[in-house]
């Protein structure tokens, strides 16, 4: 479900409690407060921190696999650069590779990481494994790959914008579990 701005404050609006039965009029400002841009603040927020960190079954994924391309290759090694919408990449999958790639953030496996450091212990096309760095890198450890990986699929949480909301219907009912202001 896609929801523009307004479609989503509604809802916030509603799960705050600031709409009652007696709704025919507005409230905007309160206590000197612009009510309208506290709530859109932290909406915003919510959701920013919904396509970070939650469940994937209330976000909807895009395949961002046209969008990269892989460079380097030196010892097995492929480096790309997510697009800056890109949140969170959640699963790759590689032409040669016999399964799809393991994807983490950096430094959360630090076993992998030690074992790709070292040319022998790399990861290899029976078990590539990537990691998205911190300066919104990719870089994907697939050794024994005789030519360079074609991305087949890269499915991301993606940030639709500012003002548009994506996300399964589902979700709505998280606006509920949140602290009231």
């Amino acid at each position: 479900m896609k929801l523009t701005d307004k479609q989503m404050l509604d809802h916030w609006r509603e799960s705050r409690g600031f709409v009652s039965a007696h709704s025919g009029c507005s409230m905007e400002l309160f206590d000197y407060t612009d009510l309208k841009q506290r709530l859109n603040v932290e909406m915003r927020q919510w959701y920013l921190h919904l396509l970070d960190h939650g469940d994937l079954r209330y976000i909807v994924l895009h395949d961002v696999a046209e969008r990269l391309t892989l460079t380097g290759g030196l010892g097995g090694i492929w480096h790309a650069r997510l697009p800056v919408d890109v949140r969170r990449l959640v699963s790759l999958t590689v032409s040669g590779a016999e399964v799809p790639v393991t994807v983490a953030s950096a430094g959360s496996d630090v076993r992998r990481d030690t074992l790709n450091r070292n040319r022998f212990a790399r990861s290899g096309r029976h078990r590539p494994t990537a990691f998205v760095n911190d300066d919104g890198t990719l870089t994907l450890f697939c050794r024994d790959a005789v030519t360079k990986p074609v991305i087949l699929s890269a499915m991301a949480v993606v940030d639709p914008g500012d003002e548009t909301y994506e996300l399964d219907e589902s979700a709505l009912k998280l606006l509920y579990d949140i602290p009231r202001l």
